[in-house]
């Protein structure tokens, strides 16, 4: 096995850092940093005390072999009654807007939408997919029916049910 460390990765702790500038510039109240008190032995990358949220950066590089770390420390954080947002360094590279939107959401800084002011659509195959690419941190999966929500004439939401992939006990799945 070869331990070789690719070129192309910014320092997982300089990506730790934008996250923290991210949050300092949409949310002015308490948060600490490389926090080890909260969760000891483990750190916690961003901690937001009043928001009982923590949030994690993973470098694949470093964290792939050891999948139990991140159990473990979101067992940890929900014993204490905190959130853990747990994201991977190439989710916060490639999909940096989706994970940004996700803290706000998950700080409450964004705009609720009345779901009862949607009207329910079904989606073309297309258009699901470019939206889920857009929106989704998992990107795209495909769907034997895809529906969403229309807000104001905008789509907001979509949902898409297949056949059940995992558990053939089932008939259907959301994917």
């Amino acid at each position: 096995k070869l331990n070789i460390k690719p070129l192309f990765y910014p320092p997982v702790f300089t990506l730790q850092y934008e996250i923290l500038d991210f949050v300092k510039s949409i949310y002015s109240g308490l948060m600490t940093s490389n926090d080890r008190k909260i969760i000891r032995p483990k750190q916690l990358d961003v901690y937001i005390p009043n928001k009982y949220l923590g949030i994690e950066l993973n470098g694949a590089f470093w964290h792939s072999e050891d999948r139990e770390r991140h159990l473990e420390k979101y067992k940890l954080c929900l014993n204490k009654n905190i959130r853990l947002m747990q994201f991977w360094d190439l989710e916060w590279i490639n999909k940096q807007s989706i994970c940004k939107s996700m803290i706000s959401n998950a700080l409450g800084l964004s705009k609720p939408i009345p779901a009862r002011k949607c009207k329910i659509v079904e989606v073309d195959n297309n258009i699901y997919k470019i939206f889920m690419e857009k929106n989704h941190i998992q990107g795209f999966v495909g769907a034997l029916h895809s529906y969403g929500l229309e807000y104001n004439g905008e789509l907001v939401a979509v949902i898409g049910i297949g056949r059940s992939r995992y558990n053939q006990n089932f008939d259907y799945e959301i994917i």
